[in-house]
């Protein structure tokens, strides 16, 4: 009887302690973003410059793509891995498609422009610019990260929500462009 009784207390204890830990851990997801991604707020100026088009002889400047609204940008530098490179540009696509009125565009370092036509063929979908820039035009410290990073862009040209995608925990990547999207955009 007495080993019946401290059993069913174990059990007890036991389960106490797991539902306790199921609910810190479904807590916790809400501000997963907050939590695992790094999200810079500091501002930072960019100067107005001229983005390559695909057949490498048109121009946009950023002024012209934040004046109507900001625009959510996606810097992809020339050291990138390939891979990263890809996984970004289709989430960064699939956004587009499921809201062709975001202003998003994609700032890329090619080194030609048949990278460039490959590129544009594969995640060039009308309403997804894609630019392309010398390295370190930008003339910001992330730059020389050499992976790929988010942030946004306003009409003033000054960027903030700096947010470089870890490929091996997309799901945060789309936290952010979701976040960023319905709050800023």
């Amino acid at each position: 009887m007495k080993n019946k009784i401290i059993n069913i207390f174990l059990v007890l204890f036991i389960l106490v302690n797991v539902g306790y830990l199921i609910y810190k851990n479904k807590k916790g997801r809400g501000n997963s973003l907050k939590n695992e991604a790094r999200i810079s707020n500091k501002t930072f100026k960019i100067n107005n410059i001229f983005l390559r088009q695909e057949n490498w002889k048109d121009t946009v400047s950023l002024t012209e793509l934040t004046e109507k609204a900001p625009c959510l940008v996606l810097r992809v530098p020339k050291v990138s891995c390939q891979q990263c490179k890809f996984i970004e540009l289709d989430m960064l696509k699939q956004l587009s498609m499921k809201d062709s009125k975001l202003n998003v565009c994609a700032i890329l370092t090619v080194d030609n422009p048949r990278e460039m036509k490959y590129l544009s063929l594969n995640f060039d979908y009308n309403f997804l610019k894609l630019g392309s820039l010398e390295q370190n035009v930008l003339k910001i410290p992330e730059e020389m990260n050499k992976k790929p990073y988010y942030f946004l862009l306003n009409k003033n040209l000054e960027g903030c929500r700096l947010f470089f995608p870890d490929p091996t925990k997309t799901g945060l990547t789309k936290k952010y462009l979701d976040e960023t999207t319905k709050n800023h955009l």
